[in-house]
């Protein structure tokens, strides 16, 4: 049997490369994949929507149907069931899913960014913009507007606010349940560690600072010690209000 292994490490295993769909209702987990990779590129080969959160009901829908209990756990050579994504007439991803539609669902990135935002790199493995080489993204880049808000996705205690090498400007927040989320490439930062914060605390502006080519939020979630896809966790968290804070230098 074949062990399960987080989706970050199946970029370190070696496996055959003729583990591709073999049809438009199946795949073979390969080396790199995660399941929000596998239903977005199911989504745009049928040609159907594939927006964030049509994304995210997709993946949430191809888990219940294959028996996944963590959509961030899948293993090389795992074969995953896609018809319940529909066909190529047009039925939006996951009609099946028990995730109801919400005006936060159309637009999640608002629980961390008060402006106009789109996602311009997701989790998993891709091509480094600065490198040029094959290596797992540990976050997702949200490209917006340099000065727009940070706000923390929920309420916790900063325990990081500092320069990190790579990253730039950063903030790192520990919230309940094991979670922590971290905020890099800010154009400044607006609190500092120790400082308690809630979900409409603004806690740094958009920038480009660290390895950046542009400015947007590089957004991290670690579980557990574990690093894993926050687009989830941005689709399931209530939204407030942003709150304006006064500005700290730093």
């Amino acid at each position: 049997m074949n062990a399960i292994v987080p989706s970050a490490t199946v970029s370190r295993i070696r496996h055959p490369q003729s583990g591709a769909v073999s049809n438009r209702g199946a795949h073979t987990v390969r080396r790199g994949d995660t399941l929000s990779s596998i239903v977005s590129r199911q989504l745009r080969r049928s040609h159907q929507p594939h927006s964030t959160s049509d994304i995210y009901r997709g993946v949430q829908a191809v888990a219940k149907a294959n028996g996944i209990d963590n959509p961030d756990r899948i293993h090389v050579g795992q074969k995953i069931r896609l018809d319940v994504l529909g066909d190529a007439g047009g039925h939006r991803a996951a009609s099946s899913a028990s995730v109801s539609r919400t005006s936060s669902d159309a637009n999640p990135f608002h629980r961390v960014l008060n402006g106009p935002a789109r996602m311009s790199s997701p989790y998993g493995m891709r091509v480094h913009p600065i490198h040029h080489d094959h290596r797992h993204h540990n976050g997702i880049d949200l490209a917006a507007k340099r000065h727009t808000p940070i706000t923390a996705m929920r309420e916790g205690v900063v325990t990081f606010s500092g320069w990190k090498n790579g990253y730039g400007h950063t903030v790192v927040i520990r919230h309940e349940g094991g979670i922590e989320t971290q905020y890099s490439h800010a154009q400044r930062r607006l609190v500092r560690a120790g400082e308690r914060v809630d979900a409409s605390t603004v806690v740094a502006t958009v920038g480009s600072s660290g390895n950046a080519t542009g400015p947007h939020l590089h957004l991290e979630v670690n579980r557990n010690g574990r690093r894993v896809n926050p687009l989830p966790y941005l689709m399931t968290e209530p939204v407030r209000e942003p709150r304006a804070r006064l500005s700290l230098k730093v």
